[in-house]
């Protein structure tokens, strides 16, 4: 039993640490001086004795403790021979075998404890010392134990030895360590009381199954004394001592490696997902093989199959053929040089447009030579699309902010930073350059009677009021300007931390409001003049006029006619006032009832025109949008229509219906007079400039065009000369009151 456990690898001595003692058997000096200095170039506790022959390797033996035997496999043989002559004199060491051999099986069952390949010794010097150490190490703790239990239980495994029908023989400690169980009670239980993955049945199974001398190792779970499960990975041999089938089993604990598995597991989840959300994927060129492995992201870029094994000649084909010689450069540079690459390439696909694709490089050497390239591959497709399109966005917003002279910037509160696009730096007067732009240097670019200003705004804007600012500035050359400033301010915790604003050059604007605000000061004045001086002038020489029809005796038609003109000239001067009015006051624009406006008209007009005939015909429950002006147009309609009327009776007919289909309202007012006169038609039709105004009926009928489009209505004349003129409006429908108003006649 004792080498059953040795030669299954179940047992290691307890000082893994302390040197082990190899002799090196051969007569080239040269082999083995490179093999004597390679075991020792290495941090394994090797110490390294030589004999140049076998007779003298046994002398060594007789008067030192040697671990370990090392020579060529090509004498082997004559080693072995040597040895077996001398076992009953001394208890020889272990042999390992350098070298290739034909048929390495032969040479380890003829005794060799290993036969070690000559090619892992320039780059896996350590695991080639590590393999002699642990042959060493072997048979220096078998050549120290002296019984079967000091093996057993210096094992770093639990062991246990159990019947075919599981029942336990022997445990050794770290079964109680492992299990939690003290010894006695293992005594008392079998694998069946243990394992929870197997029935007695599968295991007894597994035992009959084995040859006598056969090994087998399997994955189960093992519940401990406290209750808890733990992955334990079995190695178990049957052997039989003439007493029945035994098996000798050693139970590892998998917490630790399958803990492992599941990261792992968790690492490649999360790398597949990685590599679908980032369109990505991996890829190993090994250089000595030329073979080629490839992430699942990699295959699904080039739309390869999962099970496919395409060589780099294959992923090369894929590619546009004016890449393909480019990328093969690449890769062969790297692995020449040493030196990585990245590269964009065009990808052919055979259901859709070309993909562009990002790939990139790394050489990986051992001794100076690359040995595999790896690296990554991204479809940055749709990323170049968007950024061609951000570019364009760009460019396009860079000529929008020239042409309206309009610049923006944005501000991190944190830094105090400041970005400029290229139109501010144009509205300034200045160059880009490394300076940095920050408040201190904004406020040293506005003019110095504006500062206080701009600073008081921009901290009550950090405090949540709104940034809308106009003030100077002083370019470099020394150049006034107006700028409007606004922006929107970020928030976190109630603290400002970040600005996106705009800045606007309205010098021009500012220029006009100058001249505008001088033009309507004059205009004003103007005003005051034509409504005091002119109207207060009128009415004395109207008073005149009719001081001398009063001391006249017979009839006087100049004084008459003077009056009369005086008269209009007042008239023209209210048309004045009502027009500047207009001009001062924003229109209120409110739902009016249309029978209550015409009826307000008719009034106001009878009053002073009895001699008017009229006839009003309007649906029920008409209303209109306007505004308080709207009655002054009517007044001004019906008065042009009787005051230029040669009809012996004037006559008038107003309508109004609704028109559903458009949402709006039609008003009509038609007369019985010569109609309008085509020079004020005109006036409203377009065909003549406002500034042309000849007659004093063409400035009523332009106040009336003007009320009506103040309130987003439309009017229009209908006339024929001798046959009556019909002025239609059209206004927006609006929805009647609580309280609607009717028409009384």
């Amino acid at each position: 039993m004792f080498d059953e456990l040795v030669d299954n690898g179940a047992w290691s001595p307890t000082d893994s640490t302390a040197s082990a003692t190899v002799l090196v058997i051969g007569d080239a000096p040269e082999w083995v001086a490179t093999v004597s200095s390679t075991l020792e170039s290495t941090p394994e506790p090797l110490t390294v004795e030589t004999e140049a022959d076998v007779d003298s390797a046994l002398e060594r033996l007789r008067a030192d403790v040697i671990d370990c035997l090392l020579c060529r496999v090509d004498s082997f043989d004559r080693t072995q021979t040597a040895l077996d002559r001398s076992a009953d004199e001394l208890r020889p060491p272990p042999i390992v075998c350098w070298g290739t051999a034909d048929e390495p099986g032969s040479v380890l069952e003829n005794g060799a404890a290993d036969v070690i390949d000559p090619s892992l010794a320039d780059d896996r010097a350590r695991v080639v010392a590590r393999r002699i150490r642990t042959v060493a190490e072997r048979y220096r703790a078998a050549r120290s134990a002296t019984t079967y239990w000091s093996i057993f239980e210096h094992l770093p495994d639990a062991a246990v030895v159990h019947d075919q029908s599981g029942s336990f023989l022997e445990v050794n400690r770290e079964v109680s360590t492992l299990l939690g169980y003290d010894e006695a009670t293992l005594y008392d239980l079998s694998v069946d009381d243990l394992e929870t993955t197997f029935d007695a049945e599968a295991l007894e199974s597994m035992v009959v199954e084995l040859e006598p001398g056969e090994s087998k190792t399997v994955e189960g779970r093992n519940e401990r004394a406290d209750g808890t499960e733990i992955p334990v990975r079995v190695s178990f041999r049957r052997i039989d001592d003439g007493t029945g089938p035994r098996v000798i089993a050693s139970l590892r604990d998998l917490s630790e490696l399958k803990a492992r598995e599941r990261d792992l597991e968790r690492s490649l989840d999360l790398l597949e997902q990685t590599e679908e959300i980032a369109n990505a994927g991996g890829w190993e060129l090994d250089v000595r093989s030329d073979s080629l492995r490839l992430t699942d992201g990699t295959r699904h870029i080039l739309g390869l199959e999962a099970d496919a094994t395409p060589t780099i000649d294959d992923v090369l084909m894929k590619y546009h053929p004016s890449d393909r010689s480019r990328l093969d450069e690449a890769v062969s540079a790297a692995i020449q040089t040493g030196v990585g690459f990245e590269e964009m390439a065009r990808l052919e696909t055979t259901d859709g447009p070309v993909r562009q694709l990002r790939l990139r490089g790394e050489a990986y050497q051992r001794n100076g030579e690359t040995v595999r390239l790896r690296g990554a591959i991204w479809d940055v497709t749709d990323w170049m699309e968007a950024q061609s399109e951000l570019n364009q966005r760009e460019a396009h917003l860079s000529q929008a902010q020239s042409v309206a002279n309009i610049g923006s910037w944005s501000k991190d509160l944190q830094s105090d930073e400041i970005s400029w696009s290229d139109e501010v730096y144009a509205i300034y007067g200045l160059e880009r350059d490394d300076e940095t732009i920050d408040h201190q240097r904004f406020l040293s670019l506005v003019h110095p009677e504006d500062r206080q200003r701009v600073d008081r705004e921009w901290e009550r804007a950090k405090r949540g009021a709104p940034y809308d600012v106009e003030h100077r500035i002083v370019t470099t050359d020394n150049e006034t300007k107006w700028v409007r400033q606004k922006a929107e301010l970020s928030f976190a915790d109630g603290e400002p931390v970040s600005a996106i604003g705009v800045v606007q050059d309205i010098t021009d604007r500012k220029t006009y409001e100058r001249r505008l605000e001088a033009q309507n000061e004059h205009l004003e004045i103007l005003n005051r003049i034509v409504r005091h001086d002119v109207r207060n002038r009128m009415n004395v020489i109207a008073g005149y006029a009719a001081l001398l029809e009063e001391r006249s005796d017979e009839p006087t038609p100049l004084a008459e006619t003077i009056r009369s003109v005086a008269d209009e000239l007042v008239s023209i001067s209210e048309r004045i006032r009502t027009a500047n009015q207009l001009l001062s006051d924003e229109t209120e624009v409110i739902p009016l009832p249309v029978d209550l406006l015409v009826e307000d008209a008719l009034d106001e007009v009878t009053e002073t025109h009895d001699e008017l005939e009229y006839d009003c015909d309007l649906d029920d429950g008409l209303w209109i949008w306007g505004s308080e002006a709207i009655g002054l147009a009517l007044e001004n309609v019906l008065e042009n229509a009787i005051e230029h009327n040669d009809a012996s009776t004037p006559r008038i007919e107003v309508t109004a219906d609704a028109a559903p289909d458009d949402d709006v309202v039609i008003l009509e007012v038609a007369d019985n007079g010569p109609g309008v006169p085509p020079t004020e038609r005109e006036l409203l039709t377009g065909d003549r400039q406002r500034s042309q105004l000849e007659h004093s009926s063409g400035l009523g009928l332009w106040l009336v065009d003007w009320i009506v489009s103040s309130v987003d209505g439309s009017l229009s004349i209908d006339t024929d000369d001798g046959d009556g003129t019909a002025i239609t409006f059209a206004f927006p429908a609006a929805a009647p009151t609580d309280v609607t108003l009717p028409c009384e006649r």
